[in-house]
């Protein structure tokens, strides 16, 4: 399984990573501190959790775009 996580916020996002392996430590963990970071990886994930407040492009700015990209 791939997980990506897209927040600005370091900590949180090495935390999570941390949660992740600690129930899953085969899962693939992938984090990003910028919503366009994550889309210019064009990598596949099973599961993307986004954080709604960042500075450059909101987690919900991000959901939509790859909602129009998979249409």
């Amino acid at each position: 399984m791939r997980v990506a996580i897209c927040d600005d916020d370091r900590e949180s996002c090495a935390r999570l990573r941390s949660l992740i392996k600690k129930q899953e430590p085969d899962c693939e963990v992938a984090c990003f501190d910028t919503g366009k970071r994550f889309l210019e990886a064009k990598g596949h994930f099973d599961i993307l959790l986004l954080d709604i407040q960042m500075e450059e492009m909101s987690g919900i700015e991000v959901a939509r775009i790859l909602r129009i990209n998979q249409e």
